[in-house]
């Protein structure tokens, strides 16, 4: 979300104190502001310009020769090709060699043969609006040469805050609120959200109906007549476009101007489209079709709240409006709307139907009913001056029959130092919370507290939130740090957490991969396309949308999903990942789907080295660093590997006899489903197994002094003989001069025989107190010959 400064100071006077101050207080303690900007920063070099004559472009039909007085002394020659310029007009004006927002820079430059040397300006083109008719007339009285950000109110600092960090706080969705905590923090007045407004007590009126009372606590209607819809005011427009919202109309901007004023959502109803007498807030009919603002036919649910008439829907509550009924440039009567809806019923049907707005976003977090009115009550104070001649024609009628019940807190004054761990006096204490609009009666051990509505909706509930807003305002910085008065026990730690950190710390450290979190859900287009949409899954009765219904049975396919846009802006990508999965065909101890928790990585690279074997170091550097011994590899048993890794180049992970992952290349065909076209080596790990497994203990060994010996053995063994093994019986017939053994190549083919493969080892043998030599060599080729029928298999010469 993003704040103006310039809008918090119509509330709060913070003169004298700096953007970064104001920044680092809100931080301290509010909110975390991520960022300060300056809006209109980029117009620092536009000025008022004069527009001395004007004439037609003899070439053209719509472009006009100008002079332009810009201050400098000189008149300067501009070629204009807006509909609205004229003679005696004052201007926003950019000579040449201005760089204008968006990072155009403008040069002396001949249009139709006529010289141009700068720039009369729209508000388009200042970064002002969307969109332009033709160039920004200033007022007559405008100085000639001012700087523009002098003479309108285009620059602004703007702070933007993390939705996330207000999720908590409904008051602070409005820039009233902030301005509420600044005046609290600086000691400063707070002016009235709104001033004194009277409606009429008796005129035009529109029935409302509640029917889903449970779904709607305070539903506002409002007639107003006399409109005439055209362009909002220019510090109302330009405060909307310093927090990227853009300007539409007088009327439309005033509502979305009070949506980030006070934090409330409205909505303008043209009351002559309206079908019927009157306004019924109610539950959608199932298969219910309304066509929203943005074009698109919703199909609704009972679980939607919409508001209709006698019609039928005429907008979805709290989420968007409908387009039969919207505001137009011919409206002249409409009704305003302001209401309170249930925060968990807009957030389903937001997240339904894909329809995240502003407006779904403040009542998703529990809005103060009570600021219904006071929006209503602003929108008429302010009328007059955006809409002039606009005005009530009715009183408003207020359905539902809401009042605040009120909420008293107790507040122990030693609960607030046992808590904050000093003592404030109780007149900082009641200053503190006075300023915060909390009202305070003595009671023998503290205050009995009242919560003011805005706070009362999820904030406000119990003694220690009042302690937390103690504290904050008066700054955690400012409480002195005393040592714990209490033995310290070492806590327990969990070997699976610490697992976890170390692999994480192997992963991102040592092989230089990325962290990766994807969602617990796999796509069913992802599961589709990597041949694994059969396989078993847990499935969600109310996924967050229609294509996340299955929970994930391993974590590297997710991390795939990752992969081609990853490879649209690197050539060469490292991911991992750590996290769950779930088998809904096993069940564990308590009967629930086994959870499985691994460690799953990529490396793909667009030339360059093979990454299978920097991937299968990987792993065998993972398991040392473990203290887990050495990784051995083997092949995967028939039918065994799943179906996205290749048929050939994969192999199963064992570590301390037992298998604890796999890895292997992406299997062509699901290469190209993914529509990847370079090299892509994968493996995953599972943690249990790694946990579970014996760990080595470490010994010091001396560096050898002798050379080794570099023996190739090819072995040839029945198809389904496990690498494993072989690799065994080698370490064996070595008699402890094996010091290392590689597999390096599997091979199959008709000169074997059928039902046969050649499995080929690097083999190093090493003496720690002689050099080697042939016939140490010959000795361990002829125990293994002796030792390969244990297994079936014969020495290929």
């Amino acid at each position: 979300m993003k704040l103006s400064l310039n809008w918090i100071g119509r509330y709060v006077d913070l003169g004298g104190i700096s953007p970064e101050e104001v920044a680092r207080d809100l931080t301290l303690s509010v909110a975390e502001i991520e960022g300060v900007e300056t809006f209109g920063a980029e117009l620092k070099d536009v000025v008022v310009g004069e527009v001395l004559s004007c004439e037609a472009h003899p070439d053209s039909d719509h472009l006009h020769l100008c002079k332009v007085a810009d201050g400098s002394g000189e008149a300067l020659d501009v070629v204009c090709g807006a509909p609205n310029v004229a003679k005696g007009q004052k201007v926003p004006f950019a000579r040449a060699g201005v760089t204008l927002p968006g990072g155009i820079k403008l040069k002396k430059t001949k249009i139709r043969g006529a010289l141009s040397l700068g720039m009369i300006l729209s508000e388009q083109e200042m970064g002002l609006a969307e969109e332009s008719e033709g160039i920004l007339v200033l007022p007559p009285d405008s100085p000639v040469g001012k700087p523009l950000t002098e003479v309108l109110p285009v620059l602004d600092t703007i702070l933007e805050i993390d939705n996330k960090s207000i999720t908590h706080r409904p008051d602070l969705w409005g820039h009233y609120g902030f301005a509420r905590e600044l005046a609290a923090l600086y000691g400063r007045d707070l002016r009235p959200a709104v001033g004194p407004v009277s409606l009429p007590t008796e005129g035009e009126t529109v029935p409302i109906r509640i029917e889903a009372g449970d779904l709607c606590k305070r539903y506002i209607g409002l007639v107003l007549e006399g409109l005439s819809v055209g362009p909002a005011p220019a510090w109302m427009r330009y405060l909307l476009a310093a927090v990227g919202q853009r300007p539409i109309s007088n009327i439309v901007d005033l509502t979305n101007f009070l949506l980030l004023d006070l934090g409330q959502p409205m909505h303008a109803f043209d009351l002559e489209r309206l079908r019927g007498p009157e306004i019924r807030v109610r539950r959608a009919g199932e298969g219910e079709v309304l066509r929203t603002l943005d074009g698109m036919d919703r199909r609704l649910t009972p679980a939607d709240l919409v508001i209709a008439d006698a019609g039928g829907a005429v907008a979805l509550a709290g989420v968007m409006g409908g387009e039969d009924s919207e505001i137009r440039p011919e409206t002249k009567k409409m009704l305003l709307e302001s209401a309170n809806f249930d925060a968990a019923t807009i957030r389903r049907t937001a997240f339904r139907t894909g329809l995240r707005s502003e407006s779904s976003a403040r009542f998703e977090k529990s809005l103060d009913p009570e600021l219904a009115m006071t929006a209503v009550l602003k929108f008429v104070e302010l009328l007059d001056e955006v809409c002039p001649g606009a005005r009530p024609a009715g009183p408003a009628v207020d359905a539902g029959g809401w009042k605040f019940p009120g909420l008293q807190v107790p507040l122990r004054r030693k609960r607030v130092a046992l808590k904050l761990g000093v003592e404030i006096p109780d007149e900082k204490i009641e200053k503190i919370l006075s300023s915060l609009s909390f009202v305070l009666h003595p009671s023998p051990d503290g205050w009995k507290v009242d919560v003011p509505s805005f706070r009362a909706t999820k904030d406000i509930s119990i003694e220690d939130d009042l302690i937390e807003e103690i504290g904050r305002i008066y700054r955690y910085d400012n409480i002195p740090p005393k040592a714990p008065m209490a033995a310290l026990d070492l806590t327990w730690k969990d070997p699976a957490l610490v697992l976890d950190r170390k692999v994480r710390r192997i992963l991102s450290g040592d092989l230089r991969m990325r962290e990766a979190y994807n969602y617990s859900f796999l796509p069913d287009e992802l599961a589709e396309r990597l041949g694994i949409a059969g396989e078993e899954y847990l499935v969600l009765q109310n996924p967050i949308a229609e294509n996340l219904s299955r929970i994930r049975r391993d974590v590297l396919p997710g991390l795939l999903g990752s992969l081609e846009l990853n490879l649209r802006h690197h050539d060469e990508v490292r991911l991992f990942e750590i996290g769950k999965g779930y088998r809904p065909e096993v069940r564990d101890e308590r009967g629930q789907p086994l959870e499985v928790r691994q460690a799953a990585g990529l490396l793909a690279r667009k030339e360059g080295e093979d990454p299978f074997v920097e991937v299968k170091g990987g792993l065998e550097h993972l398991v040392e660093r473990l203290d887990l011994g050495e990784g051995e590899f083997d092949l995967f048993e028939e039918g065994g590997a799943p179906p996205y890794l290749h048929p050939v180049r994969s192999l199963v992970l064992r570590v301390g006899g037992g298998i604890a992952g796999f890895m292997g290349d992406l299997h062509p065909s699901a290469a190209d489903a993914l529509g990847v076209s370079c090299r892509v080596s994968l493996f995953s790990v599972d943690l249990k197994a790694l946990l579970a497994a014996p760990k080595v203990e470490r010994r010091y060994v001396p560096l050898p002094t002798y050379p080794p010996i570099l023996v190739d053995v090819a072995v040839v063994v029945e198809e389904d003989q496990r690498a494993g093994e072989v690799a065994r019986l080698i370490r064996e017939a070595g008699k402890k001069l094996v010091s290392k053994v590689e597999l390096f190549d599997v091979f199959r083919g008709p000169s074997l025989g059928e039902g046969k493969k050649s499995l080929a080892f690097h083999v190093t043998l090493l003496s720690p107190d002689r050099t080697l030599g042939d016939k140490d060599e010959k000795k361990f080729l002829d125990r293994l010959r002796r030792a390969l029928p244990e297994v079936g298999g014969t020495l290929r010469e």
